[in-house]
């Protein structure tokens, strides 16, 4: 059986979901290629510090450039800082992918409802009477975007979802099913 979000489990006596977003694969995606770009840049550097201790042919020629007046660089001095900057982007780009999986909007039969947040929960809500449009981003490479759904006085967005288009559709729908039938 699959886990409820918060904002389903928290619908009004009545209420019947009409569209979620899900989340692109990009979420994680782009944060975990950062961080293993970054891990092979630090493994390779540090396998060719290793071998340029142990050859002799490059401590000739560091010699032979200190003769020029060449200073000799030892960059096993610089390979711990390496990987604190790789531990420092793993950390950001873990909490960056955290941070978009914790977003989440539904379209309900009476209102568009969105959370946000980490550490502190952020639910807005816009009743369907109040929505005054409803925007597409979206990128045409990885098949994600954002909507934007904009009331009178207010604004809500969320972005990385999978196949904003159908998403987007279904909001202009719910609205506009809502409108004829207040009419």
């Amino acid at each position: 059986m699959a886990e409820k979000n918060y904002i389903s489990s928290n619908l009004m006596q009545g209420e019947e979901v009409i569209a979620e977003a899900r989340h692109h694969w990009n979420v994680w995606g782009a944060p975990l290629i950062i961080f293993s770009l970054v891990l092979i840049l630090c493994i390779i550097l540090q396998v060719l510090v290793g071998m340029a201790a142990t050859s002799p042919t490059i401590a000739d020629s560091d010699y032979q450039l200190y003769k020029l007046g060449y200073r000799h660089t030892d960059y096993s001095e610089v390979m711990p800082y390496l990987w604190l900057f790789w531990f420092v982007c793993a950390i950001i780009s873990l909490i960056g992918a955290m941070w978009n999986m914790k977003k989440e909007m539904i379209v309900t039969n009476l209102r568009v409802v969105a959370k946000s947040g980490l550490i502190s929960t952020n639910i807005k809500e816009l009743k369907l009477s109040k929505v005054e449009s409803v925007d597409l981003k979206k990128d045409h490479f990885a098949n994600s975007g954002s909507v934007i759904v904009r009331g009178a006085s207010s604004k809500m967005r969320i972005d990385g979802i999978e196949n904003p288009e159908a998403f987007y559709n279904l909001c202009r729908k719910a609205v506009d099913d809502f409108t004829s039938s207040s009419l």
